[in-house]
């Protein structure tokens, strides 16, 4: 999790923060605020990352299947 919460911001670690986002929200029902002061960022930060995984989720098959494999494993 310590990458996740960085601030670094490769191609790749930003998208694994939107798979976290996007799970924390879905699968806990943690609201914007909850999942900003975990993760340490800014409660736009997280709603920008959100809408970021649903485009992706929704357009992008890999991502999509990634966060359904994640899902089914958390559930």
């Amino acid at each position: 999790t310590s990458s996740l919460k960085s601030s670094r911001r490769t191609q790749d670690l930003s998208r694994e923060r939107f798979k976290c986002y996007y799970l924390m929200h879905k699968l806990t029902g943690c609201n914007i605020s909850d999942i900003s002061r975990f993760m340490h960022k800014n409660h736009t930060t997280i709603l920008s990352g959100l809408n970021r995984a649903k485009y992706c989720y929704e357009n992008d098959g890999k991502f999509a299947r990634s966060i359904d494999r994640l899902t089914g494993c958390l559930a």
